[in-house]
C-alpha cells in the first residue's frame, strides 16, 4: 500500500531516498470494518487518512445529539481524509469519520507531516495541489446542493460524480442532502427513467 503513496508523490515532485525513508516510517496500514468509527465526537485529532480502497462519511454531530453528513472520501475520488477543526485548530472535533465499507487505509499525523514538509520543503507542492484540487471540487458541489432544486442535484451528481450514486448508501446522500431517503429514492427512479426513455 505505501506503494501507492509512492505512485502519487512522484507524479507531483521528486522522491529522494531520505524523503521516502521519512514517509515510509510515518504512514500505517490500518483496515476497517464497515460502521467503524476512526475519529469520535470530542476527541482532539490530528490523524489524517489515505483511502485506499473503500469509503468514508464525515458527519458533523449537531447540539440535539443528531448527526450531519457532509462530505465522503473514496479511493477514486477525495482519498484523503481528516477532522480539519482538530487537525489545524487542535480543538476538540465537532465531527466524526465512520467506515462506510470495508476499507483499506493509510493514516499519519498531521503535526508529524507538518514537520517532514519544513524538512523536505518541496512536499509543500504535493500538499498544496492535492488541497487545492480536491477544495475547488467540493466547493463546486457543494455550490450546486445549495443552489439546485433536489431532483436538479441529484441530476448532477448522476452526470458529473456518478460514483457517489453507485458507492454511497442511499440513507446517506439523502442526509447529506437534508432530505429523507424516501424523497431520495423516488427521485433516482424519476432520474433513471428519464435516462431509460431517452436511450430508447
Amino acid at each position: 500500500m505505501l506503494e501507492h503513496l509512492k505512485q502519487k508523490l512522484a507524479s507531483v515532485i521528486p522522491v529522494s531516498p531520505s524523503l521516502w525513508n521519512q514517509i515510509s516510517n510515518e504512514w500505517k496500514e490500518v483496515y476497517v470494518k464497515k460502521g467503524e468509527k476512526l475519529v469520535h465526537f470530542g476527541a482532539l485529532n490530528t490523524k489524517v487518512f489515505i483511502v485506499i480502497s473503500g469509503s468514508l462519511e464525515i458527519s458533523l454531530i449537531l447540539s440535539d445529539g443528531s448527526s450531519k453528513s457532509v462530505w465522503f472520501f473514496l479511493d477514486e475520488l477525495f482519498n484523503v481524509a481528516t477532522t480539519p477543526d482538530s487537525a489545524f485548530l487542535n480543538t476538540p472535533t465537532k465531527y466524526e469519520v465512520t467506515a462506510l465499507e470495508d476499507s483499506v487505509l493509510l493514516q499519519s499525523d498531521c503535526h508529524t507531516l507538518d514537520r517532514t514538509a519544513e524538512k523536505f520543503p518541496e512536499l509543500y507542492k504535493f500538499k498544496a495541489q492535492g488541497i487545492l484540487h480536491d477544495s475547488i471540487l467540493m466547493n463546486e458541489i457543494r455550490n450546486h446542493i445549495i443552489t439546485y432544486k433536489p431532483l436538479d442535484f441529484v441530476k448532477y451528481l448522476y452526470n458529473n460524480y456518478p460514483i457517489f450514486i453507485e458507492r454511497i448508501p442511499s440513507k446517506h446522500i439523502a442526509n447529506f442532502m437534508g432530505i429523507t431517503p424516501e424523497w431520495y429514492s423516488k427521485l433516482k427512479k424519476k432520474i433513471r427513467h428519464e435516462l431509460f426513455q431517452g436511450s430508447t
